[in-house]
């Protein structure tokens, strides 16, 4: 039947409120939130609109609370501006929930929800011509009157980094192997930390003598899971194993965890305050437009002109595959797949066939092929995760020669 169509939210109007007894509440202006409109179509029907970044008009993360649900009651919500063409959801990808009620009765947080999944093309236009694409799905919420998160992938605020580093720098153990640096400030004047990792100095094996890996994270701020790939690599370099140990003694670490703070405090998909995917502006990053790859550029450069520099990693996810993996840059040799490989030999869910070395021109201003062509750094890779998971593990590769960089067939 019949259904008085109206608006309960509005993140730039304020007047925009429930007029209904039953309708949902939903509320995005916190840290990292992304919902810019919804809109009650039917009995339980929600067509929600995420706000786009700027400039680029495209949008998948989202994250949003909503009140004032019934218990068990199924509701419909279609996200209707979505941009991708091709999406994990139509291979089992399903959104996150996390219920307040659910938290303090039973301790269980973020976790998988969904019924009636579909990822479809609608007849709306973004600036560039093409079409939006709906995510629409059914959550049965398992509390009243609750407080209910929902959200694209696990949400790793600028926050939870900032009290991440505070609590190594205040544990006695962890706090021993690193130092905790600003690599820069950025538009919004939040801090890029950098840390560097690594043992104290000893005769014949000062810190000025080892060679470096550098790892980033987090250019792209609605990729969140690659923060907690970068906070599982700072607890394992920091922590008191033998194999950490032994890398700390041969090596530096520098990590910048979070190269985008003012897009993932603005809940922004690919960009930053400046309106642009920082993963495309390595060739000629700008000090005041793009602060923290100007930074970390010169970084990276300095350490290759000291000649320490071995290896960047820049740490992603991806929306379109399964399974961990890399891309690189093709050599003259092979030798760059070297490191790919054995990865693949000590980690089941990475996955070396879906990793690639070719460039597309699309990716010739990413930090990976910078410093590959510009510094000339062999191993320089994307470590890429998808946000659907792996697929079942798969037998290890042949291993390369270590010597000559030599990969059986």
């Amino acid at each position: 039947g019949w259904f008085p169509v109206h608006s309960v939210y509005d993140d730039m109007d304020r007047d925009v409120q429930p007029t209904m007894p039953s309708d949902l509440m939903f509320e995005s202006r916190f840290e990292s939130g992304n919902l810019w409109k919804a809109v009650r179509i039917g009995e339980s029907e929600y067509n929600l609109v995420l706000r786009p970044d700027l400039t680029t008009g495209g949008c998948l993360w989202f994250y949003f609370l909503t009140q004032n649900m019934a218990k068990n009651f199924t509701y419909t919500f279609n996200l209707v501006n979505l941009y991708k063409e091709r999406s994990m959801y139509s291979s089992g990808l399903r959104p996150l929930l996390w219920s307040e009620q659910e938290y303090e009765g039973t301790g269980r947080g973020w976790h998988r929800v969904g019924d009636n999944i579909s990822y479809t093309e609608n007849s709306t236009r973004r600036k560039n011509g093409n079409n939006h694409y709906t995510l629409s799905f059914q959550v049965r919420f398992p509390h009243g009157n609750d407080t209910a998160f929902l959200a694209m992938c696990f949400p790793y605020t600028y926050t939870d980094l900032q009290d991440f580093l505070v609590g190594l720098e205040k544990d006695e153990t962890s706090s021993a192997t690193f130092t905790r640096s600003e690599l820069c400030r950025t538009i919004g004047g939040n801090r890029c930390d950098l840390l560097e990792i690594t043992a104290p100095p000893k005769p014949g094996n000062q810190i000025t003598d080892r060679q470096c890996f550098v790892i980033s994270g987090r250019v792209h701020p609605g990729e969140s899971n690659a923060s907690w790939m970068v906070k599982g690599m700072i607890q394992f370099l920091t922590g008191e194993g033998h194999v950490a140990r032994v890398l700390r003694e041969q090596f530096v670490f520098y990590v910048a965890p979070m190269l985008n703070p003012d897009g993932v405090v603005n809940g922004f998909y690919r960009v930053s305050l400046s309106g642009q995917d920082l993963n495309r502006q390595w060739s000629d990053p700008g000090k005041s437009t793009h602060p923290t790859i100007y930074s970390l550029k010169n970084f990276v450069k300095g350490l290759n002109d000291e000649g320490r520099l071995l290896c960047y990693i820049d740490v992603h996810g991806h929306s379109t595959k399964r399974n961990v993996f890399m891309y690189g840059c093709t050599g003259s040799d092979g030798r760059e797949k070297c490191f790919p490989r054995l990865f693949g030999e000590r980690c089941p869910n990475f996955s070396f066939k879906d990793c690639r070395f070719d460039v597309d021109r699309s990716k010739e201003n990413t930090g990976r092929v910078v410093v590959y062509r510009e510094v000339g750094i062999l191993h320089s890779f994307t470590l890429e995760a998808s946000f659907c998971g792996a697929e079942a593990p798969q037998p290890p590769p042949p291993s390369p020669d270590i010597r000559t960089g030599t990969v059986p067939p």
